[in-house]
């Protein structure tokens, strides 16, 4: 449920995972895929990461989001 919570609350997420060798990556805009699941590259590394931008329809200006 996280993610899919993430990207119903966002303008834009970019989803970024490493697996078997290799980094898959897709983009959605407002909760709907702008493309298929993208294989990217060979990596050596696994692991998923998630960037994203709230969505100004749902949180105010009243609300500061800090990254870390």
């Amino acid at each position: 449920v996280g993610v899919s919570v993430v990207n119903a609350l966002s303008r834009r997420l970019e989803l970024t995972i490493w697996r078997n060798t290799t980094e898959f990556q897709q983009v959605y805009k407002n909760g709907d895929p702008e493309s298929l699941l993208m294989e990217k590259e060979k990596v050596e590394k696994t692991g998923t990461q998630i960037k994203f931008l709230p969505s100004n329809d749902i949180f105010s200006s009243l609300i500061t989001i800090r990254s870390e």
